[in-house]
């Protein structure tokens, strides 16, 4: 069964995205987007200290309000173990989370920030190049990154604001490993109505807290900010 290690990935990803050149991207309120990762033995925290190598495919859409401090994300991930769909909420004024999965909602404690805009600044650009005929700026994740075990690559289309794709490697070369997470239909907006929580999260009885209920949170989050766990 999944227990909640596999809270572990990808927030970080959109973490490192602007150009320092571009201020109409640096005042971007905010996106929404699909993705789909794959990862095959890349190294994530394990939540309890360690990194732990991870071999899964994740799906879903991903929209978050930089100004309020909100994300929300609908997923689904696919692994050895089984296949797990849910929805998660982040509210970062208010330090808490909400996770949805086969109809129950799960209420804990926000333990990492939701960032408020696009880091601006040349010291992670590594340049231009080509995603097939497509121009791309690629930056590099150090601090950003979900751990040390990990080098990531974001690759950003600075015209349109938007992230394209980002790709990390295990630190490690003698531990072999990498994740890809590809992203479709970037918009830099998001959807007030995204934010809204369903009566399952709403009404306090049917809200279980995180010591009555093992869940599984997607793994994309930690790409996306970084978080650990």
């Amino acid at each position: 069964m999944f227990n909640t290690k596999y809270f572990l990935f990808f927030f970080a990803a959109l973490l490192v995205i602007a150009s320092a050149q571009d201020h109409r991207c640096s005042n971007t309120p905010g996106y929404q987007s699909w993705f789909q990762m794959t990862s095959f033995n890349a190294m994530f925290p394990s939540g309890s200290g360690s990194n732990v190598a991870l071999s899964f495919f994740e799906e879903g859409n991903s929209t978050i309000d930089f100004h309020g401090q909100r994300e929300r994300s609908d997923y689904r991930i696919v692994m050895t173990e089984g296949v797990v769909e849910g929805s998660i909420w982040l509210f970062g004024k208010t330090s808490e989370m909400y996770v949805l999965q086969a109809g129950q909602c799960t209420k804990m404690p926000l333990n990492f920030p939701v960032p408020d805009g696009f880091p601006i600044g040349p010291n992670n650009y590594i340049g231009n190049t080509r995603l097939g005929q497509f121009f791309v700026e690629a930056y590099f994740l150090t601090d950003q990154s979900p751990s040390t075990a990990l080098n990531q690559t974001i690759y950003y289309d600075e015209k349109s604001c938007s992230v394209v794709s980002s790709f990390a490697v295990n630190a490690d070369p003698a531990t072999p490993g990498n994740s890809i997470m590809n992203f479709f239909n970037f918009e830099d907006r998001f959807h007030e109505s995204s934010f809204d929580l369903p009566a399952a999260c709403t009404q306090t009885r049917a809200v279980l807290h995180r010591r009555h209920q093992q869940i599984v949170l997607p793994n994309h989050i930690h790409m996306l900010f970084g978080a650990r766990f």
